[in-house]
């Protein structure tokens, strides 16, 4: 009696093994996942994406294909470079113009640089109007 017991009890555990196992394995799977996407994102940003959804799935493709992470955005960058900032000629891929530290647009009052900084994007620009907002001089 106590031997059928212990096989019950020894199958019973070896099921809930197989099951915590492929547990383990789809949480795997799921953090490569998710390790592959913050990679992918963290290159597109730094290769200066604008559009990051429409640029992911196109990397993704890429991926798929078998180019690793770094030659699916060069890849990319170079075929679609739309959904990228350029900085040729003074001008975004939006249209928008690109300014440097806000010369571009005659902006002297705080308000002004804060107004352009909100409306294009610029990093630049934000820390020129925290810099003026603090009182330093460019």
């Amino acid at each position: 009696m106590r031997a059928k017991v212990a096989e019950e009890r020894v199958a019973e555990l070896g099921d809930r093994l197989g099951a915590v196992e492929a547990a383990a394995e789809d949480l795997r799977r799921i953090v490569g996942e998710s390790e592959r996407a913050r990679q992918v994102d963290r290159e597109l940003l730094i290769a200066g994406v604008v559009d990051l959804d429409g640029a992911r799935g196109v990397v993704e493709e890429q991926i798929a294909a078998g180019a690793t992470v770094l030659e699916a955005v060069s890849r990319v960058k170079e075929r679609r470079p739309l959904l990228f900032v350029t900085r040729a000629r003074g001008i975004r891929a939006t249209g928008v113009p690109a300014v440097e530290g806000g010369r571009g647009l005659g902006a002297r009052s705080v308000e002004d640089v804060a107004k352009a900084a909100r409306e294009t994007g610029d990093r630049r620009l934000l820390l020129r109007y925290l810099r003026m907002r603090r009182g330093d001089r460019d």
